[in-house]
């Protein structure tokens, strides 16, 4: 066991060390801007300095200076790429079921060891307990991980994408940063 979780370290030290190297040695093509990455119809949200506001909404336009956004419920508004701090584009919705189902399970098995026992009464027709503590924690984690799943399903988390925003005056950057993050989605 010890050895299994040995060599699944060292694999993942060494996957995240070749996307630390990758990461350092890509760069933007020259001329690449905010507007090039944007396309109209695309949904973006975004933080700007001159209002200090965050807004979401569709693309309805772009050029090399401005874009304009249709926000959700609302007039277009022509926002200077320059005033822009953050940027995100959508990547669509997905479900929650996997989220969900992980909460049920763990809730389940949670109340299968909270429960009282009554071995005594346990086989009679009219009897609400559990024999033994396996069938109490099976019979809880099926019944929350049910619900837990079908709750998830029905809830949907709309997903992000940032989109870099810095704007350099020439095409060489002058450091060099790298950046390590973690992420466990269901």
């Amino acid at each position: 066991m010890h050895r299994r979780t040995t060599v699944a370290s060292v694999l993942v030290m060494a996957m995240l060390g070749t996307s630390l190297a990758e990461a350092g040695r890509a760069q933007e093509p020259p001329g690449a801007t905010v507007a090039s990455a944007l396309t109209e119809g695309a949904r973006v949200r975004l933080l700007w300095s001159t209002a200090n506001a965050r807004v979401s909404g569709v693309v309805v336009g772009v050029d090399g200076t401005v874009v304009t956004i249709a926000p959700d419920g609302g007039l277009p508004l022509k926002i200077p790429l320059r005033s822009v701090t953050k940027m995100d584009v959508s990547l669509g919705a997905k479900r929650n079921t996997l989220k969900g189902l992980a909460i049920g399970v763990l809730s389940g098995i949670a109340m299968g060891f909270a429960v009282s026992l009554d071995p005594e009464t346990c086989n009679y027709p009219e009897s609400t307990s559990f024999c033994s503590r396996g069938e109490a924690v099976g019979g809880f984690t099926l019944v929350f991980g049910g619900i837990g799943a079908a709750v998830g399903a029905m809830i949907w988390t709309e997903r992000w994408a940032p989109i870099s925003v810095g704007l350099r005056t020439t095409g060489e950057a002058k450091g060099r940063v790298a950046e390590v993050a973690v992420a466990v989605r269901f």
